[in-house]
């Protein structure tokens, strides 16, 4: 597990980009990790911004560019260097398991980032193909999701060194 600390200008970022984001999808939006099943007030919005600011920690982990797009709903939050997506589920429940609704996801993998205020733990990854499998549907207060057992993620460190980088010297020689 990798531990990531936002700076408050990237936390501002993730709070910005929320309130976009809402303001465009609306209120028929849902969110994987529960958070709008809280009634109480403010409870979407901090949802939402947590969504945010996990999907900034894992791409700052990495040192990947975060999609930024406020326009429509958000499908691919990171891309990897090798060209694989990452939609990231994130939440405040500590040692809970990925949560994802029950839809065809369009990304490679999924990831689970918890959070606790500004400090984000990027918990692991699973392909997607594993995630959306029947055995993993499960009811959750009144809806189908995805529920994919923490103890069966990978460990995104270990992913990325095995698909790391392309080099320059990759790049041109595959160009030539």
């Amino acid at each position: 597990m990798i531990t990531i600390t936002l700076s408050r200008s990237e936390l501002a970022l993730a709070r910005h980009l929320a309130h976009e984001r809402i303001a465009v999808t609306g209120p028929t939006r849902t969110n994987d990790q529960m958070g709008h099943l809280d009634k109480s007030p403010g409870a979407r919005e901090t949802a939402d911004i947590n969504g945010v600011a996990g999907e900034l920690a894992f791409a700052k982990a990495f040192n990947l560019w975060p999609d930024l797009d406020s326009s429509g709903p958000c499908v691919v939050d990171v891309t990897l260097p090798d060209g694989r997506t990452v939609d990231i589920k994130t939440t405040p429940v500590i040692g809970g398991n990925l949560i994802a609704n029950l839809k065809a996801h369009k990304t490679d993998f999924l990831a689970l980032v918890e959070c606790q205020d500004h400090t984000f733990t990027i918990v692991g990854i699973a392909p997607t193909s594993e995630v959306e499998k029947p055995e993993y549907m499960e009811p959750i207060q009144g809806r189908i999701v995805y529920l994919y057992p923490r103890d069966q993620l990978t460990d995104v460190q270990w992913m990325m060194n095995q698909h790391p980088k392309p080099t320059l010297k990759a790049v041109v020689t595959t160009l030539s």
